[in-house]
Order: structure tokens, then C-alpha cells, then sequence
């Protein structure tokens, strides 16, 4: 499980943001998502169904 507190993925923080959850920079360069529990795992779930599989494609590509 990835932890909210410590995001290195940086589509994933845009995914969250473009859903109405603030971001903040922690100090070693990764994220922490301001989102209640429930919520990130739906949208972590969402993000590992539709968003990676299209961004694998896109890297692949080039």
C-alpha cells in the first residue's frame, strides 16, 4: 500500500490534486496528499486501473 504521507509519484499527486486534494512538499522531495483514508484508496484503486496503464503506454511510445 502506498502511504499518502510519502508520494514519489508525481501523476498520481496530480491525479489527487485534479480531484480536489491539496498537496504538500515534504523535505526529501515527495508528497503528502491532504485526503481522508477512504478516499485515497478509492482514487489510488482508480488511478492504478485507468491513469498508470495509459502513462505505461505513453512511455513505451517514446
Amino acid at each position: 500500500m502506498i502511504d499518502k504521507n510519502n508520494i514519489k509519484d508525481t501523476a498520481l499527486v496530480a491525479v489527487m490534486q485534479h480531484h480536489g486534494y491539496p498537496y504538500e512538499r515534504n523535505q526529501d522531495g515527495s508528497f503528502r496528499i491532504c485526503i481522508p483514508d477512504d478516499q485515497f484508496s478509492i482514487l489510488l484503486n482508480r488511478y492504478r486501473l485507468e491513469y498508470r496503464p495509459i502513462l505505461q503506454r505513453i512511455k513505451r511510445l517514446s
